[in-house]
């Protein structure tokens, strides 16, 4: 059976800058290499009349984790989440991931240290993405 681990961006799998929008601005923490990356060019507040729009991908929607489910043929509910903003969490319930964890980042929205996980609904808190993994690999969920 497949099963997806789907990580947020910002924060998580790369160093948050607030709105990254260059490639050559984004500088990525050490990890796995990625099966598909989804993401949305949109914003409902955008400055390019084009690109401003509200949909069902801007977390906490679940869209986007619900395309990739489609897309790739993913038990949602074997799969898991990890993101570092409550949002995230949100979109995973939303979606019907079946495990969610926050992960500590220097983004304003993200949880400050010591986050309760159980108030956002995550299944654990870690301080990196390093070491949610470190967890999982230990516990082979």
């Amino acid at each position: 059976m497949k099963r997806a681990a789907f990580l947020d961006r910002d924060g998580v799998i790369n160093q948050d800058r607030a709105y990254v929008h260059c490639w050559e601005d984004s500088e990525f923490v050490p990890g796995a290499p990625l099966a598909a990356v989804y993401h949305r060019s949109h914003h409902p507040s955008g400055r390019v009349a084009a690109l401003t729009l509200d949909c069902d991908c801007r977390k906490p929607a679940p869209g986007l984790l619900l395309r990739a489910a489609r897309e790739h043929g993913l038990p949602l509910t074997e799969s898991m989440m990890v993101g570092d903003k409550p949002s995230d969490i949100a979109a995973a319930r939303a979606a019907g991931v079946g495990r969610a964890y926050l992960v500590a980042s220097n983004n304003v929205e993200a949880p400050t240290g010591g986050a309760d996980e159980e108030a956002v609904g995550a299944d654990g808190a870690f301080t990196s993405l390093a070491h949610c993994v470190d967890h999982l690999l230990a516990a082979q969920v």
